[in-house]
């Protein structure tokens, strides 16, 4: 190759090679910003997960505890219960002992008390 051309065949070679660097440089930049919007979406869907999680976990405690509520409320009811049972019971055997002392008061003393009653009204 005679030196002209030569000097054309390296200006128009240093021309690609420019143009390759470009072209480079734009795909280079477009998959940096690619990997970059990539890493914001999985760190905003690992954020969103994780918000997520703690949800999950909020309302697993909140279900614990009215699970706990309600059982505190059931065995408040059974001990209500319990004490009107009891209540009752009391004054059932509190009304059989009045029952029992207006029959033994009865009979230990209104019975001989019309007896006599029944006596003087017989004798007169």
């Amino acid at each position: 190759l005679c030196g002209p051309c030569l000097n054309s065949a390296l200006q128009g070679l240093k021309k690609e090679v420019q143009v390759d660097c470009c072209n480079t440089e734009k795909l280079r930049q477009q998959l940096s910003e690619f990997l970059e919007s990539t890493e914001c979406g999985w760190q905003s869907l690992r954020a969103r997960h994780a918000k997520a999680l703690r949800r999950i976990e909020l309302l697993r405690d909140r279900c614990a505890g009215l699970r706990d509520t309600i059982f505190e409320e059931r065995i408040d009811t059974a001990e209500m219960h319990f004490r009107i049972v009891e209540r009752d019971l009391k004054l059932r055997e509190a009304w059989c002992q009045l029952v029992h002392k207006r029959t033994e008061l009865v009979t230990r003393v209104l019975d001989p008390l019309v007896c006599c009653l029944r006596d003087e009204l017989d004798s007169t």
